[in-house]
């Protein structure tokens, strides 16, 4: 099998035991994205691994790569690490739906499938057909050598109840309120945390 990384995702290279693929991505002199596959790989299958937070740049990086791999004849798996603009998955009045666009996107591409590492969204799959993977067994051992798991918000209740009821740990939730789009406000935690150890 073999992988094509965006530059974000470069750091996985040494870490993920898989064939690199052979891409070129660089720059023009005026700051255009180039992206070119140096090696014959029609009819085969790949993956993509990408990450897209802030600036956009990564999002139009893993475009041209997937067009790119399309030009080369292959079948394309992606899998994301972190999907930019997923905060903002709600339509409002006035404002951009992010999350909503980028998952538009994504879908004028024919890949096999998409797979995202816990996004951070209830309405996303709305818009985009994809594998939510959240990794769960990575927070057992933790967990075990904790007392107590604390969910930051409600948001997280659901992934820290399946965490406490596999390892046998209780859990809080802290009300959270949002102020506005970068301010929240910490309100009550619905429990006892002094002494104790927190996951």
């Amino acid at each position: 099998m073999k992988v094509f990384y965006t530059t974000s995702t470069q750091h996985l290279r040494i870490r993920l035991p898989f064939k690199t693929g052979n891409a070129l991505i660089s720059r023009f002199a005026d700051g255009e994205i180039h992206v070119q596959i140096n090696e014959n790989i029609k009819d085969q299958t790949v993956w993509v691994v990408a990450s897209t937070p802030a600036p956009a740049d990564n999002y139009f990086e893993l475009f041209f790569l997937i067009d790119a791999l399309i030009h080369a004849g292959t079948h394309i798996n992606l899998l994301m690490t972190y999907f930019g603009y997923a905060r903002q998955d709600r339509a409002k009045k006035g404002k951009a739906c992010g999350g909503k666009m980028m998952a538009i996107f994504l879908k004028q591409f024919p890949l096999e499938n998409i797979n995202v590492i816990h996004v951070h969204s209830k309405l996303l799959d709305k818009y985009l057909s994809f594998k939510n993977i959240i990794p769960y067994e990575l927070y057992y051992p933790i967990a075990h050598q904790t007392d107590l798991i604390v969910a930051p918000d409600f948001g997280a209740e659901l992934f820290a109840h399946h965490i406490g009821k596999k390892c046998g740990i209780p859990v809080i939730v802290i009300e959270k309120k949002r102020i506005d789009d970068n301010t929240v406000e910490i309100g009550k935690i619905n429990g006892v945390v002094k002494g104790k150890r927190v996951l």
